[in-house]
Parts: structure tokens; C-alpha cells; sequence
């Protein structure tokens, strides 16, 4: 992974993002999607791992989009530096809520100590820096936002990532013991549970559309080796090949079906992003229909491989691998759960709460 990491840098990813008043390469969201479908074409895991970088590029995008503050001396950092970004939003326990931690800081001269446990958190060992949330104590926002060195004392990384798939992704454990956090390192500040500031929103746009790239990505390379097994294998030993059958034909035909809308959904997301001709909750609501949508690429995946047949069943096969790998849309926040529960509280013109929890304002009468 770090020849492809240096590649990387030195063709200027790490700042894609980034306006190039501040160096960066001054990439639209639609580009940076083409770009993560591409990276997810030649190695699903290592993409979604650098997603997490892209994602933590966007909160601070969208900070000083929004506030015009200082945040830009990051994203020229970032950009001119070439400095990989871990996120270390993930704890046990959280529940993929985004806007509470277990991490406490306690405040301290000029800034903060922080403890917890951040897992799983993407690519964290090969990362020059990390952004977390931490809860204070305080302050009446009490949910911060900070960008703080991976090898700053106190903290440390475990190798505890065992899933099936997505294995270049290294979302490993980041354990915070005393971590001081500059008070000029934390550059968002809001109240946990609350979600309707726009740089919230925003930046949730920003990873649900990415991510949801990568996983086009993947299925676009998992069509393709599909259809030239079906061009080339023949079925039960006649003379026929699969893809000259009317069956494997409208099969292959409903997986590319399923594929299009994904692609012209998440297309559409990230052009409205570019534009912000609607308000960011507007676009937030297309976002979650298009994530909530994504988990039908694990589905997909799966139907691919039965109409292959047994060669996609072996350990060796890349379909298999690429199966593997698709069936992590499942679980990467926003859940679809959560995202039907908050399109659905947008249909009842209630506030789109990002957590399963109960409200005051859902009482009956």
C-alpha cells in the first residue's frame, strides 16, 4: 500500500478537494466521485479507506465554505504537504451516531486531553493526521471537531481489522490515552444530538456520495468480469456459449439496469452539490435515497456471481473477492435504516434527526 500511497500523492490526490487558491487541485464532488469509482476499480478497500480521507477533506471544505474562517491554513496544509487524513468518528458503543463521542476532553491550558477509543478507523497506522469528535465538558457546544498528528503522545494504533473483505482499507483501533489537542486544532464546535447546522449536513452529503462511488466502483469492475465470463464459457458443455442465451442475456441485463440508476443517481447528488441551487437539506434528502439505494450493489454482486457459476464460488476467484468487499454497504453509516427513518421524518415535516432515538417533539396530539 505505500507505493500506491506515494503514487498517489505525487499525482496530487490528497489535496483534490482543495481550492487551488490553497494549492489543491480544485476538484468538483462529481470529479472526486470519478475519481473514488476509479481507485475502487483496481483495489475496493484501499478506496474506501481513502474515502475517509476525502470525507474529513469535505468537513473542513465545508467549514470554511460556510464561515470563510481559518480553516483554509488546513486544507492548505493538507493540500501542499500532501497529508493523508485518517477519520476517527467510529467508537464501540456509538452506534454510528456522528455527533456524540465516548471521548472525553477535559479542558486544560490551551486546549484539551482527550481519552477513548476510536475503531474502526480507516487507514489510521499510514496516516499523518486524524480527525475525531470528542465530547467536552466545558462548553455549552460540547461536541468538537479537531485535526490533530497520528503520532502525537499518547497515541496509538492496534491492528484489530478482521472482516471479510475490504482488506487494504486497515480500519484498525486508535487508542487516545492523555492526547492533548491544541485549543487551534479544533476548527468545529456544535451540541451533541444537534445536526442542522449546514456544515453537518453538508459534509454528511459528502460521504454518503463518495462512498457510494467507491461501490460503483466495484460493481462496474464486477460487470465487466462478468460479461467476459459469460462471453467465454460455454453452458453444460454444448456448443453455446452463456452470453448467446436469452436468459443470461436479461439477467446480465437486469444487473446493468440496477447499475445505471445507481450511476445516475449519484451523478445527479454530486451536481447538486457543485451547484447549491437547493438548500443543503434538499440535497441531504437525495444523498440518503442514493445511500439507502446503494445496498442493492451487494444484491447485485450476488446475482452476478450465481450466473457465473461455480468459478465465482471459488477463493480465488476476483468476483468473489469483489463480493466480499460489496457486502460492506451494509453496514457504513448512515445505515439504510437511518436513512429511511430520516427521509421518512422529512416526509412528516419533522426535523431529519441522524440517530434512532426518540424525540420529545414525536409525543402524539
Amino acid at each position: 500500500m505505500d507505493s500506491a500511497l506515494d503514487v498517489l500523492g505525487r499525482a496530487g490526490y490528497f489535496g483534490v478537494a482543495i481550492p487551488q487558491q490553497f494549492g489543491g487541485g480544485g476538484g468538483s464532488t462529481l470529479e472526486c466521485c470519478a475519481v473514488q469509482a476509479r481507485l475502487a476499480q483496481v483495489d475496493a478497500g484501499l478506496a474506501i479507506g481513502l474515502n475517509m480521507h476525502l470525507f474529513s477533506t469535505g468537513v473542513i471544505l465545508e467549514e470554511w465554505r460556510l464561515k470563510q474562517d481559518l480553516s483554509w491554513a488546513l486544507l492548505e496544509a493538507i493540500a501542499t504537504q500532501r497529508r493523508l487524513i485518517a477519520s476517527a468518528f467510529a467508537e464501540p458503543g456509538l452506534g454510528g451516531s456522528l455527533l456524540r463521542s465516548t471521548c472525553r476532553a477535559r479542558r486544560v491550558d490551551k486546549g484539551y486531553v482527550v481519552n477513548g477509543v476510536k475503531t474502526p478507523c480507516s487507514i489510521a497506522e499510514r496516516s499523518d493526521l486524524v480527525c475525531l469528535q470528542m465530547l467536552a465538558d466545558d462548553t455549552e457546544d460540547n461536541l468538537l471537531v479537531a485535526l490533530i498528528p497520528t503520532k502525537s503522545q499518547g497515541a496509538s494504533v492496534s491492528r484489530t481489522w478482521s472482516a471479510m473483505g475490504m482488506a487494504h482499507s486497515e480500519s484498525d483501533t486508535l487508542k487516545l490515552e492523555n492526547v492533548f489537542v491544541p485549543e487551534e486544532l479544533v476548527f468545529y464546535r456544535t451540541r451533541a444530538g444537534e445536526d442542522n447546522d449546514p456544515v453537518f449536513t453538508w459534509s454528511l452529503c459528502w460521504f454518503a456520495v463518495t462512498a457510494v462511488a467507491v461501490y460503483i466502483g466495484l460493481a462496474s469492475k464486477a460487470l465487466d468480469l462478468a460479461s467476459a465470463h459469460l462471453a467465454a464459457a460455454h453452458y453444460s458443455g454444448g456448443d453455446r456459449v452463456r452470453a448467446s442465451y436469452p436468459e443470461f442475456q436479461a439477467s446480465l441485463g437486469s444487473a446493468v439496469d440496477r447499475y445505471l440508476l445507481l450511476v445516475n443517481a449519484c451523478k445527479s447528488v454530486a451536481r447538486a452539490m457543485d451547484e447549491r441551487l437547493d438548500p443543503p437539506e434538499v440535497v441531504l434528502a437525495s444523498a440518503l435515497s442514493l445511500r439507502a439505494s446503494a445496498v442493492e450493489i451487494a444484491r447485485m454482486l450476488g446475482d452476478l456471481s450465481e450466473l457465473c457459476g461455480g468459478m465465482s464460488y471459488g477463493t480465488r476467484s476476483p468476483l468473489a473477492a469483489l463480493w466480499r468487499d460489496a457486502q460492506a454497504i451494509l453496514y457504513h453509516p448512515p445505515t439504510r435504516l437511518v436513512c429511511h427513518q430520516m427521509l421518512g421524518r422529512l416526509a412528516l415535516h419533522k426535523p431529519m434527526y441522524y440517530e434512532l432515538v426518540g424525540r420529545t417533539d414525536d409525543a402524539c396530539g
